[in-house]
This record gives C-alpha cells, structure tokens and sequence, in this order.
C-alpha cells in the first residue's frame, strides 16, 4: 500500500498548480496499476475543504462534484479509505513531541504517523 497525502490529489485537480502535469500522470499511473493506495479521511476532508473553498483554486468545485469525485476514487478496488490503528497516538505524539513550529507540522506528522504504523510509503510532494 502507499499512502497518498492531499497534494497528491489536489495537484490534478488544480491546473495551476506548478506539478499539476506530473504529479496528475502519476495519480493516472498508480491507479491503473496494482498497488493499493490508501487514502486517510483527513486527506478526503481536506480535500474537501480545498477543492470547494473559492480563491483557493482557479476553479474550485461544486461540494456535489468534489463528493462525486471522491465517491469514484473509492469505488476503485485499489483505493480505499484508510483509519488510523491502534499505535497511532503514540507514534503521532513521538513525531511532534519538541516541534518548535506549532501547528504546521501536524498534517504531515499525523499522515507520516499512519504510514509508519502501517509500514507502508508515502506518495508526497514534498
């Protein structure tokens, strides 16, 4: 499995954005192919919230077509929506414990948290 964080799936969607072609082939290509790609819901909501919210995409979507999109995203038999497990917490907390940067840092160590509980990669674009 590879876990995707939300500018993996918010880049294609936004044509302005300065990976927008590479990142939208490699979407194509990891969900054509066999790998799972597990998609964690506070990706889905942020997505969500992005893809709907105006000014911040040139073209933001309609909430009745970002939910259609992810609604067809989830009926591929390789993605799926994926929770957090049991060690969550205290991979989470390890990973933000000392972070001088206040809340910046807390997506990417709640994403960064559930792929090493999981053990699995991390499709990013940073």
């Amino acid at each position: 499995m590879i876990v995707a964080e939300l500018n993996v799936l918010v880049y294609p969607i936004n044509e302005d954005a300065a990976d927008h072609q590479a990142v939208a082939r490699w979407r194509q290509q990891a969900v054509d192919g066999d790998e799972t790609i597990g998609i964690p819901w506070l990706v889905i909501s942020g997505l969500l919230r992005i893809t709907t919210r105006r000014g911040a995409l040139a073209q933001s979507l309609a909430v009745d077509d970002a939910l259609a999109l992810v609604e067809e995203w989830l009926t591929l038999d390789q993605v799926s929506a994926i929770l957090e497990t049991d060690d969550h917490w205290p991979v989470f907390r390890r990973l933000l414990s000392g972070a001088a940067a206040g809340a910046k840092p807390v997506t990417d160590a709640h994403i960064a948290a559930l792929t090493l509980c999981l053990r699995t990669r991390l499709a990013t674009c940073h």
